[in-house]
């Protein structure tokens, strides 16, 4: 039995489950070569949030040491 040493990189996930996975997103149509899109999907909660804070405060930005920290 051979033992791994922490310098032997390993893959991140084996050839067996790469080759499932891009089988799966070949059938659901998906390129797994296509970089994703840059602008992330909108998020209701975080929009509902945004939609909450005053209009004087939106813009504002932490000055104090302690918060920016």
């Amino acid at each position: 039995m051979t033992r791994a040493h922490l310098g032997d990189p390993q893959p991140a996930i084996p050839d067996r489950l790469r080759t499932r996975l891009q089988a799966q997103l070949t059938a659901r149509g998906i390129d797994p070569a296509t970089a994703l899109p840059d602008r992330p999907e909108p998020d209701p909660a975080l929009e509902a949030a945004q939609r909450r804070i005053p209009v004087a405060y939106r813009d504002a930005v932490a000055e104090h040491p302690a918060v920016t920290a």
